[in-house]
């Protein structure tokens, strides 16, 4: 109920836990900003002929740069981490104290060993930012040199590796690692909390986030021992971001576990209703409300949400418009592409020479690592799409239509999609598929991109990945995101 002294200081420590992600980021992202500006203006002051670049002494400028950067990042991840683990202790501390229990009195919030290993892992966390920045601007430079793009297309793809795709990977690490360390610290301090008060226990309250996780709704105000995991989405959590638990339930969750006694007034003690504007804008969050209020256990709600037994519809039905209909001004712009192999082979390239020129550009656009051969694109209902080479085969197999200049509108129709459709398939080792439309804007008109996934034993991975000329007909299924 309002006004009441429990409620009160958890909503204020849970609001101190978010403020302490949302200061932690600017600060990333504030020290990559001065990054970009002085590494585009290390560029800008390069010769015009690209042939007399010197890729060891820019390498060199560049690599003080980022030392700068890495050593920032760390700064603001050390602080952030420490903070959250403090803020999560706060989350016990404050309401036992005021049923009369006084924790601290007992135990530090905070200890040595704790902050040592917080400190550790920023650094580790800084230094893979600056890592995989270094390999995609190598890459790029690299592409210069050997005169697969020009200098000002690599000042663009540089500019977006520090910008948007550097601030992309600063926020998951920031709300997945600063998020672990808060409900870790609350998870510590309430296995210590016992020591007051034996009958504490712990109960999960979802993000609140527009396209949060629906397996992590479904739990909302499950309750549990202190010593006992929760059960999520198949698999047992200690607390939210639990390491034990895989990425698709780890990564860039917002979920809190907070402290519960029986005895407490709550203003909503089980699961809490999503709102009218909940379910505006997720349309799964009322399928899910229907299934759980039907009787239905949290794991079979949630399939029900996602696909389950409803009745598939298209655009029309929701009221969405007919591609034809959308004004190009209204959307994104085409991502710029890279040349393809045919035009490199038509420039003098062998063919090994231009195939290694697209292989090398596929790795920067998709971001994947120099130690590594696949990555994650996380789509924003906060599903992860694993990309590879077998994508890069698939879009090379048609060597007429050229499909390798789509890689970098492929990566944005994942991550930023118009429209997402879920569709049951008759094959029952993959029941379902996930089709993205990714509609944006060029000098013509329109353009439309369908990418189609389905899951496999190492996850989801693209299928089909292509333009598509009519693609009403595509946006059919269960749709469980729209723009």
């Amino acid at each position: 109920m309002a006004g009441d002294p429990f409620l009160d200081v958890v909503r204020q420590e849970l609001a101190r836990g978010t403020k302490i992600q949302r200061e932690a980021l600017g600060a990333i992202v504030a020290a990559l900003e001065d990054a970009r500006r002085a590494i585009l203006a290390e560029l800008a002051g390069q010769p015009t002929d690209y042939r007399r670049w010197s890729m060891a002494r820019l390498m060199e400028e560049i690599d003080r740069v980022l030392t700068d950067l890495r050593d920032a990042s760390a700064a603001a991840l050390t602080k952030g981490l420490r903070d959250a683990a403090g803020a999560g202790a706060a989350l016990v501390d404050r309401p036992l104290k005021i049923a009369g229990l006084d924790l601290a009195t007992l135990f530090p919030r905070i200890t040595p060993a704790a902050i040592g290993a917080i400190d550790a892992g920023a650094l580790k966390h800084a230094a893979g930012i600056t890592r995989s920045i270094r390999a995609g601007i190598e890459r790029s430079l690299r592409q210069v040199v050997i005169g697969t793009i020009g200098p000002f297309d690599a000042m663009r793809a540089i500019g977006a590796i520090l910008g948007e795709g550097g601030r992309d990977r600063a926020a998951v690490i920031v709300r997945t690692e600063v998020g672990r360390a808060y409900s870790r610290a609350t998870q510590d301090r309430m296995e210590q909390g016992q020591v007051l008060a034996p009958e504490l226990k712990k109960q999960w309250r979802r993000s609140g986030k527009r396209l949060s996780r629906i397996e992590h709704d479904a739990i909302d105000g499950q309750v549990q021992p202190v010593s006992a995991p929760f059960q999520v989405d198949g698999e047992q959590l200690m607390y939210p971001r639990d390491p034990k638990g895989s990425a698709r339930n780890c990564v860039n969750c917002g979920c809190v576990s907070i402290p519960y006694l029986p005895n407490w007034r709550m203003s909503q003690p089980g699961r809490r209703p999503f709102t009218a504007e909940e379910v505006a804008k997720d349309p799964r969050k009322k399928w899910l409300e229907d299934a759980l209020g039907s009787g239905a256990p949290p794991a079979a709600a949630a399939a029900t949400a996602i696909v389950g037994t409803r009745r598939p519809t298209d655009f029309r039905s929701l009221g969405r418009p007919a591609v034809g209909a959308i004004d190009p001004r209204h959307l994104p712009a085409r991502p710029p592409r890279d040349m393809t192999m045919r035009e490199l082979q038509a420039q003098g390239q062998s063919k090994e020479d231009a195939f290694n020129a697209v292989k090398d550009s596929f790795r920067a656009r998709m971001g994947l690592p120099d130690d590594l051969t696949a990555g994650t694109l996380r789509d924003p209902v906060g599903l992860g799409v694993r990309v590879d080479y077998r994508l890069l085969a698939h879009l090379l197999t048609k060597p007429a239509e050229s499909r390798e200049r789509l890689v970098t509108a492929i990566r944005q129709t994942i991550e930023t999609p118009f429209e997402i459709w879920e569709t049951p398939t008759l094959d029952a080792t993959m029941p379902t598929t996930r089709t993205y439309i990714g509609l944006f804007s060029e000098s013509e008109g329109k353009v439309a991109i369908r990418v189609v996934v389905r899951r496999f034993e190492d996850g989801w991975r693209p299928v089909t990945a292509l333009r598509e000329d009519h693609i009403d007909r595509n946006r059919r299924g269960i749709a469980i995101y729209t723009k």
